[in-house]
This record gives structure tokens, sequence and C-alpha cells, in this order.
């Protein structure tokens, strides 16, 4: 079988809930749609909640699973909320069957040296801790 022309079935992932972060643009707006598209009920997480409803609106015009959005800074998260985030998820959801961890920050594009260590941390946090 060649990759490059595999075509999955409309409903591979008919009943399967996948969350997304960075979900709004980019690659992660382009999975989400995707994935919507074979049957999965997206799990849309990001900052911003305007481009998270316009994603919505537009996984619910072409008639796909009812996606869920979930606001959310990774770089700003804590203990509290990631515990909060997941009893959301688990009462409405019950399972998660997939996680796609898009979201990243590139920070200030300036030499290293002149990076600043708020910064770093930041990019740091969200790029590589981020549950």
């Amino acid at each position: 079988m060649n990759p490059f022309s595999f075509k999955a079935e409309p409903n591979t992932f008919s009943g399967r809930v996948i969350l997304i972060t960075g979900a709004t643009s980019g690659i992660g707006r382009t999975l989400a749609l995707g994935l919507a598209q074979l049957g999965a009920t997206v799990l849309l997480l990001g900052r911003d909640v305007a481009a998270l409803e316009a994603l919505f609106d537009e996984i619910i015009g072409n008639h796909h699973p009812e996606p869920g959005i979930v606001p959310f800074d990774l770089s700003q998260d804590d203990p509290e909320r990631l515990t909060a985030l997941k009893q959301v998820i688990t009462e409405r959801y019950g399972v998660l069957h997939g996680l796609i961890h898009n979201a990243a920050i590139l920070g200030d594009r300036v030499p290293f040296e002149h990076y600043k260590m708020t910064t770093w941390a930041q990019v740091f946090k969200t790029n590589f801790e981020a549950p």
C-alpha cells in the first residue's frame, strides 16, 4: 500500500473524542476540520474564543459532529484548572480517545542571548510542559 494514496473511510473516527490544542489556526485548524469530517467529536482548545466559535460554526455548518469549545491558555495553566478541565471532559464525553498537542508559541525573534527569561519560560511551558 502506498501511504500517499491512503484515503480514510468517511466515518473512520465516528464515536471518537479528540482534543486538539492550538485548534484555531494552521495545522490545528486543518486537523480539526479533517477529523470532524471523518466523524470525530473534536474538542477545540485555544486562547481566542471568537476563533474557537468561528471554527465551531464551520464544523456545524458542514454537518459534522458537534465539537466542544475549550478556551484555555496552556502557558498560564495551574493544577486546579487542569483538574477542572479533565473533570469537564470526563463528565461530558466520558473518555478522551486522542490528544493532538499542536499549541505552540515562538516568543521573540531575537538572538538567543537577547531572549528574556520570562519569554523563554512561557515558550517552554506551552511547547514542552503543556499536558
